[in-house]
């Protein structure tokens, strides 16, 4: 009895560290395939749907774009830039059909031509540097900034300017944005390194504030206020550094 226990214990324990081994390594199999998912989770397959260029290499360069600017209702889209236009699109026109998707890549890329792609354009006085669609308005204002430092307001219905204010002292106008939160006042922030809300309804668009976020200045590249509705915004500036203001 003695003599059999003695035998039996090494491969007992052997047996055990066996079973250690192969438990650990589909331990390590299970996470490296969890790990394995996560990081397939995070990868996009990109297909390119839609090229929009200009047909003649003139054009090409008078058509850079600096703004882009999809309408709240996902029908639309709005581009602005050196032309001094403002071109929108449906988005039926620039998507392909999804039942003629293949994985051939070249034969989904639809190539267009900014001239007859566009449903209709408005010119605008000077080159434009953002623009925002009006809350509210039912897809029917879009707000702009350009580079002579000028917010100006657009009925694209009757395709006319409907507001315009000169505040920026000439200097470009890098961002503009509406409040959710009371949809009639906007903001811009410029060049001249200010940030100012305007109220249409005030006289003349008045100004109701103006903040200069940087000490020295520096220009104002984005402002944005608080999409959930709250009465905040935010500022980007130059100065490498995001400023909140409630």
């Amino acid at each position: 009895m003695k003599s059999f226990s003695t035998k039996s214990l090494p491969d007992q324990t052997q047996q055990t560290k066996r079973k250690q081994k192969l438990s650990i390594a589909e331990d390590e199999e299970e996470e490296e395939g969890e790990d394995n998912e996560e990081k397939a989770r995070c990868e996009w397959d990109f297909n390119l749907s839609t090229i929009v260029s200009s047909s003649t290499s003139i054009g090409a360069v008078s058509d850079t774009l600096g703004a882009i600017e999809f309408d709240p209702s996902d029908t639309l889209v709005a581009t602005g830039g050196i032309a001094r236009k403002i071109r929108v699109y449906s988005l039926s026109t620039l998507l392909p059909d999804e039942e003629k998707h293949v994985d051939s890549v070249s034969s989904t890329t639809l190539m267009l031509d900014h001239a007859t792609a566009c449903d209709y354009y408005v010119c605008t006085p000077a080159k434009l540097s953002s623009l925002r669609w009006k809350p509210g308005s039912g897809n029917r204002v879009l707000g702009s900034g350009d580079y002579d430092g000028v917010v100006m307001e657009y009925d694209l219905e009757r395709k006319i300017p409907v507001f315009e204010r000169d505040e920026h002292g000439g200097r470009r106008v890098w961002s503009v944005d509406y409040s959710h939160w009371d949809p009639v006042i906007g903001a811009s922030g410029s060049d001249d390194g200010t940030m100012q809300i305007w109220d249409p309804r005030c006289e003349g668009g008045k100004c109701v504030a103006t903040v200069q976020p940087s000490v020295s200045r520096s220009p104002v590249c984005c402002v944005e206020f608080n999409p959930f509705g709250g009465p905040l915004i935010a500022v980007g500036c130059a100065d490498r550094r995001a400023y909140g203001w409630d």
